[in-house]
Formats: C-alpha cells, sequence, structure tokens
C-alpha cells in the first residue's frame, strides 16, 4: 500500500500566489513563484526562462525534483525573501548538495548563517567540519576542528557528511588533533619532560595561584608552564600549591592525552577526585577552590592549543 506524501509546509502549500509547482521525489507539491527561483539560481532561470513544460498541475507548469520534500523545502527557505526560524532549515549534506546543484550562492551564504547561529561548529563539529570543508569556509572548518579536540578520538563517529570529504581534509583533522595533544602534553611538563607542570596562560597566573593557596600546610612544589608569547616558547616558574592542586593537575594530564581540548572544570570526576585528596589533607579544600584551578587550568591549555594552526587543504 502506498504512503501517502508528506504535506506541503506554508508558505509552498497554497496556489494563491504560485505560479509554478515542484514535485519532490517522495510526491510533495509545492506552489512556487517562478521569479523568485529564477533570482536565486542560474540553474532555474535556464530551466524556466522561456521554456514550454512538459507538464502542469491545475493549470501551472511542473518541475519534477530529485530531492524529497524536507531537503527542497529547506533550499526554498533559504531563497525566500521571509522570515524562517533557523530551526527550519536543515542542515545536512543533502542540502548542501541541492545549493550547489542548483547553483544557489547567495542561499549557501544564507544558509552559512543559519550553520553559525545555531552554533553547530560547538555541538556537531564532526559533520559541520565535513560541510565546511565542501564548502571551503575556512573560518567554520576552524572552529569545528577545535571543538573536536573535546572528543576523544576513539569516539569519532561517522557521518554522511564525513564519509564526503577528500581523504586530504581527513588527514588534516587527525593532523591537527595529534598537534594539539603534542602541544598540550608539553605543558603538562618540566624543559625535560620527566616532572609534572601545570599549563598557565600567564606568568601572572603563578603569583595568583601561589598567593591563593598560601593559607594550606600540606603543600608540593609544582612546575608551571606559562604559555607567555609564541616567539618564546613557554616560560616556566614554580608555585608551592596543596598536594591536591598536584593531584588535579596530574589526573588532568592523564585525561589530557585522549581528550585535548575537554574543559577540566567541565569533568566531574576530576573535580570529585581533588575534593578528595582535599578533604585527606591538613586543610580541608572549598569547592571554588578547586573550580578556580580547574578553570586556571583550562586557561592555561587552550593558550596552548591556540598556538597550534591547522593547515586546511583549501
Amino acid at each position: 500500500m502506498s504512503m501517502d506524501p508528506p504535506p506541503a509546509p506554508k508558505p509552498f502549500d497554497s496556489s494563491d500566489r504560485a505560479d509554478h509547482v515542484i514535485i519532490t521525489s517522495d510526491g510533495t507539491i509545492l506552489y512556487v513563484v517562478k521569479a523568485l527561483l529564477i533570482y536565486a539560481s542560474p540553474f532555474f532561470a535556464n530551466l524556466l526562462g522561456d521554456s514550454s513544460p512538459d507538464e502542469t498541475y491545475e493549470n501551472l507548469p511542473v518541475y519534477r525534483s530529485s530531492e524529497d520534500c524536507r531537503t527542497m523545502c529547506a533550499v526554498l527557505r533559504l531563497c525566500y525573501p521571509v522570515d524562517t526560524a533557523p530551526s527550519e532549515i536543515s542542515v545536512d549534506v543533502a542540502v548542501l548538495e541541492a545549493l550547489q546543484k542548483y547553483m544557489m550562492e547567495d542561499a549557501q551564504e544564507r544558509w552559512k548563517k543559519t550553520i553559525v547561529f545555531l552554533d553547530l561548529a560547538k555541538t556537531q563539529p564532526l559533520r559541520i567540519f565535513a560541510i565546511a570543508c565542501r564548502c571551503r569556509w575556512s573560518d567554520i572548518a576552524r572552529a569545528a576542528a577545535k571543538a573536536v579536540l573535546s572528543i576523544p578520538l576513539r569516539n569519532w563517529q561517522t557521518s554522511e557528511e564525513l564519509r564526503n570529504i577528500t581523504g586530504m581534509d581527513y588527514h588534516v583533522l587527525v593532523r591537527y588533533y595529534t598537534q594539539c595533544s603534542d602541544a598540550v602534553e608539553e605543558a603538562f611538563s618540566s624543559p625535560d619532560g620527566a616532572k609534572l607542570a601545570i599549563p598557565l596562560r600567564s606568568s601572572d597566573d603563578v603569583t595568583i595561584l601561589a598567593s591563593s593557596m598560601k593559607k594550606s600546610s600540606d603543600r608540593a612544589y609544582l612546575f608551571c608552564c606559562c604559555q607567555d608569547g609564541s616567539n618564546k616558547g613557554p616560560a616556566l616558574s614554580s608555585a608551592h600549591v596543596p598536594s591536591w592542586v598536584h593531584r588535579l593537575v596530574e589526573n588532568a594530564r592523564d585525561r589530557s592525552g585522549s581528550c585535548p581540548g575537554r574543559a577540566v572544570q567541565c569533568d566531574e570526576s576530576l573535580v570529585v577526585a581533588a575534593l578528595d585528596a582535599g578533604k585527606n589533607s591538613r586543610d580541608p579544600v572549598q569547592a571554588s577552590d578547586v573550580l578556580k584551578v580547574c578553570k586556571m587550568i583550562d586557561n592555561g591549555v587552550q593558550a596552548a592549543i591556540n598556538k597550534v594552526d591547522i593547515e586546511l587543504a583549501f
């Protein structure tokens, strides 16, 4: 038994102002304005300009689309001068291929703004990196690549978008991930690599760290790898800190090897372990102290990552 086609959403469900019909691959009938399609797309300008229709529906010329209703509606919304909620516009490889097929450059730019508005480079970084590579959007590709650093390499999920990028683009992403992992590992190490260091954004943070922890009697010396100036390389100092800080930094370093970009303050297990270590010391630690150090570590890690530039292939 055949299924009924999906109903046409507004404003494509009425023939009142339409002078053309698009029938999608899944059978939905969309009423459209030909002038808007011609203005937005050289493809439609050539197809619909002066040609006689091969098919009509309700006395209106018909174009049969190879795209389904969801994809075609997303494309049309990007062309129409109407307010459209970003959530109503699909972001996937089918929409991308349709926009490229119909040569809709302005619509593709509006689609890009939708991706930026929805902050998809952070929430769906692998998919958006792949789309950005296809579209040659270097700014979005860089933002998405940085967000990928918060996902362990073993947990990367494939997608239709990722399957359609080149091997070179995928290689660039993996190499960037590896280089950032190396940079973060270096930030957690003393110059000879033999001792643990806390990554800090600047030398000012060393003073803040030492002074804010000076009340504790259970203390340990900790190297401080400060990301002061990419030309001079990291500066190294030291701070006399509580032992729980040393434990927190040690755990953060171990975790960073598999996930260099994930914020320490967002990792509940690291925060709880630091609090537990503080309970066993002579001076109980406060959660606010742990979160303060977590933030300093995160800032130092991000400073180290920011020195690594992804070498895009476009």
